[in-house]
């Protein structure tokens, strides 16, 4: 991103799918010294990139598109935890569940 004027702060997601050959992030950081939430997806196919994606939120949007930075500093405790295998759910599951 040219206009990054510096790296992610402390709230930082990264998911990675390795059966859909995918990862994605969610950060706060900055552009133009202003704050901003990036998010990016890519997408692999015989190991290259075949989609990629990104969503740029500014402040001064309306909303639900609109960031102010001071409201997301880091992300809730234990959301980046390892769920144990006994208590995991069906990937059909968490599909249905995510597209409802």
């Amino acid at each position: 991103m040219e206009t990054a004027s510096e790296g992610p702060t402390e709230f930082q997601i990264y998911a990675a799918d390795p059966q859909l050959q995918s990862a994605a992030c969610l950060v706060v950081m900055k552009e133009n010294d202003k704050g901003i939430m990036l998010g990016d997806r890519i997408k692999l196919a015989n190991g290259k990139i075949t989609e990629a994606e990104h969503l740029v939120v500014r402040s001064g949007g309306s909303f639900p598109m609109n960031f102010s930075q001071p409201t997301l500093l880091k992300p809730r405790p234990g959301f980046a935890e390892d769920v144990p295998k006994a208590e995991q759910m069906k990937r059909e599951d968490l599909k249905r569940i995510g597209l409802s």
